[in-house]
């Protein structure tokens, strides 16, 4: 989830950054060889985009999340792989990651969450529960904090 860079500067020669790059041009050409419009986005965007209740959003996650992620978002592990991600901490995604967007992991747990349950949360709940999952600390990336979103907004009401 806070992966490391297979190459630093010229990757052209990296046999595994070439082999990522050949399994990403195979799967678009067979995702083109069935379909003649261009992919939808992974999931839907959110129909309207609420500001966030950090304190209701622990809530939903103690009722809603926690069976999988642990209660301290540190995630489930089996054999010394994760079993289900960590969501904050520093076995979560970076700074930088998309998921780090408060409004694109609403969309996502909106869309998703619970697993096997997608669409049971509201679009104020998927808020909330974003807003909680990323007020918490995780591993730095390239962040860039000047670029500002009211689709990020949350309130510790």
């Amino acid at each position: 989830m806070n992966g490391t860079n297979l190459c630093e500067d010229d990757c052209d020669d990296n046999k595994d950054i070439n082999a990522i790059k050949d399994y990403m041009q195979w799967l678009t050409d067979v995702y083109y060889d069935s379909h003649t419009q261009t992919p939808v986005y992974g999931f839907p965007t959110l129909t309207i985009y609420p500001v966030g209740n950090i304190a209701n959003g622990e809530k939903i996650y103690n009722q809603k999340c926690a069976f999988c992620h642990a209660d301290k978002g540190q995630g489930r592990y089996e054999n010394n792989r994760y079993f289900r991600p960590a969501l904050w901490g520093n076995d979560s995604y970076n700074n930088s990651a998309g998921m780090n967007k408060v409004y694109k992991l609403a969309e996502f747990i909106r869309a998703n969450m619970p697993y096997g349950s997608g669409g049971l949360l509201t679009n104020q709940e998927a808020k909330d529960v974003a807003c909680f999952i990323n007020k918490h600390d995780r591993p730095q990336g390239n962040f860039d904090a000047s670029h500002t979103d009211s689709r990020n907004d949350c309130q510790n009401r």
